[in-house]
């Protein structure tokens, strides 16, 4: 299952929504997390999800992710199995801090056979390849990315994303994004179902720091609109991870 328009193993956690910001060179970035989506025919878990980015140059980053997928349908027993993996760069090629622009291609894919014959994930793959910008104004930062998304079924899609971050206090930001896709292709199938037009969410959350080089992250969100079947719509989603930077 597709639980997120196309999904891609790496995002912007605690959103979808990426930045244009880069791990600094010979830096390393981990964050363990769980995430979860429901629906009214199903509870949908990734437990646990790790992922890892290293800042290879002053302005470029590679990221590896892997997640385990839980599923809890209403009706029928619960599984689980190794869910999708994906693979990532971006590349700051333009401004700093303050102003930027960056590419971010990422390539996801299923990790275990038996996951995709249990129908826990499809065997699709996702190659992704958005444009990020971000501008910090003060205390704000905002951010907008489009991603032409092709998938290995023919069912490609047009993502996007705009959100806000607020710095509350030095250690506390607060974080709003809305995000979604707009479908093409004549096999575009979406939780089982075929989608003739797009899938749009919103997230709110918030970074704290609590101790140098460790934050908690924390989202909840839904959905905006959807033309999924009311069983395959979602009603709410959520993410609470662990990030630790090096210094």
């Amino acid at each position: 299952m597709i639980n997120i328009f196309f999904y891609s193993a790496i995002a912007a956690p605690p959103l979808v929504t990426d930045d244009a910001a880069v791990v600094p060179e010979g830096g390393w970035e981990y964050i363990a997390s769980v995430s979860g989506e429901s629906r009214a025919a199903v509870d949908s878990t990734e437990l646990p999800a790790m992922e890892l980015s290293y800042g290879i140059a002053d302005s470029m980053q590679v990221t590896a992710a892997v997640a385990r997928q839980v599923e809890e349908p209403r009706a029928g027993d619960s599984r689980s199995g190794w869910g999708y993996a994906g693979l990532g760069y971006k590349w700051r090629f333009v401004g700093d801090d303050s102003a930027a622009l960056a590419i971010a291609p990422a390539y996801t894919f299923p990790v275990n056979r038996s996951s995709r014959i249990r129908g826990l994930i499809e065997d699709i793959r996702v190659l992704s390849l958005p444009l990020i910008g971000t501008i910090a104004r003060g205390r704000w930062e905002f951010s907008a990315q489009a991603s032409f998304d092709i998938t290995s079924d023919d069912a490609n899609g047009i993502g996007y994303g705009l959100a806000a971050g607020y710095a509350a206090t030095d250690s506390l930001t607060l974080l709003a994004e809305i995000y979604g896709e707009e479908f093409s292709g004549d096999q575009t199938i979406v939780s089982g179902q075929k989608v003739d037009d797009g899938i749009t969410n919103w997230r709110a959350g918030l970074a704290w720091e609590f101790q140098p080089s460790f934050s908690l992250l924390a989202a909840w969100g839904g959905n905006i609109q959807s033309n999924l079947p009311p069983e395959d719509k979602l009603d709410y989603e959520y993410f609470l991870g662990l990030q630790y930077n090096t210094p």
